[in-house]
């Protein structure tokens, strides 16, 4: 994981696996508020509102949406 614009960590990818559309995950975000860890993920944009929240419902995960 590497540091980018101070805020967000980015997995390393691979040219080829952007390419075929095999990268999921663009960056993450690590926020505590009021003594509550959360974890914003952004997702690449190839990847479809309806399937992340269907995978992240199947696994007992609450979506929120802003």
């Amino acid at each position: 994981m590497q540091r980018k614009f101070k805020d967000f960590l980015t997995p390393k990818k691979n040219v080829s696996e952007l390419i075929k559309g095999n990268v999921m995950v663009d960056k993450i975000k690590l926020v505590k508020k009021n003594n509550q860890k959360i974890v914003v993920i952004v997702f690449d944009r190839s990847i479809s509102k309806e399937m992340i929240k269907s995978a992240l419902t199947k696994l007992g995960y609450e979506v929120v949406e802003h």
